[in-house]
């Protein structure tokens, strides 16, 4: 079962070594995942031709490897060419992005301030309803990511 739990987290650079650490940092918190499905940064690519480059840099077989190594399967898709593809992954940044929003506006935030409301709005949604825990109706209970994540 897939739990479509939500991790946002803040990289200092736009290098492969960035992500990696982003992704040291999850593996730290939640383990290693069985499968992560990502696309090879679209968005970033079509947002402008600086950022083309920067990703065309990535070492993406680096990437692929820290995966491989730990037991991790990845599976990139296209999805500028197919945004289908990775639609609940597409939902789940829409509401990040309208959580972040609402929670700071317009604020200017330190890295460590930004990362923390990235956590606390990571969690919010993380809350989210995604099946009942028992088949008695009335008793209320509901399985949500956290509940499948937090150890």
């Amino acid at each position: 079962m897939s739990s479509r739990a939500v991790y946002v987290d803040l990289a200092d650079g736009y290098d492969t070594s960035s992500f990696i650490m982003v992704l040291r940092r999850f593996t730290s918190i939640r383990g290693y995942p069985k499968k992560i499905r990502s696309d090879l940064g679209s968005q970033l690519v079509s947002a402008s031709k600086e950022l083309k480059e920067v990703i065309k840099s990535w070492h993406w077989d680096t990437i692929k490897m820290f995966g491989n190594g730990n037991g991790m399967e990845w599976e990139f898709t296209k999805a500028a060419d197919a945004p289908w593809e990775n639609g609940c992954s597409e939902a789940l940044i829409k509401s990040v992005k309208k959580s972040l929003s609402l929670a700071i506006g317009q604020s200017i935030m330190t890295f460590s301030e930004l990362q923390t409301v990235l956590f606390e709005v990571a969690n919010i949604l993380n809350e989210r309803p995604i099946g009942t825990s028992t088949s008695d109706p009335n008793e209320g209970t509901y399985l949500c990511p956290n509940s499948r994540t937090l150890r």
